[in-house]
């Protein structure tokens, strides 16, 4: 354990505001260095040595705010409110946003297939030799806990999110709530989907009446 000390404390720095620790060490390097000082270990046990000295994997979490917001907490405070009023009535609450846009052809993806031979693809992702996109928009029933994914080819528009609702409300929406009553849309407060959105807005105020 002593050995292994010395090759973590030699590459490991800190945030001074949050006393965050990390080591830029990856696990072969690990290795390497343990082995440098006549140590063998397999990867099983250099995560049980990290997790001995409180290092873990861990992603970057989002939660520095880049500015603060008046009145932040308070909208929050008001969406939970508005979330908890129509479930408990039994309205659709529909939390709705974009996915990371694809590029089709034969481009490079993570993971694997079985195959009886080599899978090939472009040695390099570039948008130009794309035979098309998909824009995927994603619509969360809230109170059934149900997901719906939507695919668009064209762009990530107010039109295109107007008509995923659309869609979800003909074909599921319809046979579980009632037209008459309100339904709450939770999204993002920029892109196509912005409260500022005069389309999004004129378009959504009188649905029922467009709509089947």
């Amino acid at each position: 354990m002593k050995k292994f000390e010395e090759v973590i404390d030699s590459h490991t720095a800190s945030c001074p505001v949050h006393g965050t620790r990390w080591t830029y060490l990856s696990i072969e390097e690990i290795r390497k260095k343990m082995s440098d000082k006549g140590i063998k270990v397999c990867r099983e046990v250099v995560y049980r040595l990290l997790s001995k000295v409180d290092l873990g994997k861990r992603k970057m979490s989002k939660d520095t705010v880049m500015k603060e917001v008046e009145g932040r907490n308070e909208q929050f405070e008001r969406i939970k409110n508005l979330k908890r009023y129509h479930l408990s009535r039994g309205h659709a609450v529909l939390s709705i946003d974009a996915k990371k846009k694809e590029y089709l052809g034969d481009f490079y993806r993570s993971g694997g297939v079985f195959a009886d031979g080599k899978v090939a693809c472009y040695d390099h992702d570039f948008n130009s030799f794309a035979t098309g996109k998909i824009v995927p928009k994603r619509i969360y029933d809230l109170g059934l806990n149900n997901g719906y994914m939507f695919i668009g080819t064209s762009g990530d528009t107010a039109e295109f999110s107007v008509e995923c609702i659309r869609r979800w409300w003909n074909k599921h929406g319809s046979k579980r709530y009632n037209k008459d009553q309100p339904i709450l849309i939770l999204c993002d407060g920029g892109g196509p989907t912005a409260v500022e959105t005069v389309f999004s807005k004129n378009r959504c105020s009188n649905w029922p009446m467009n709509w089947e």
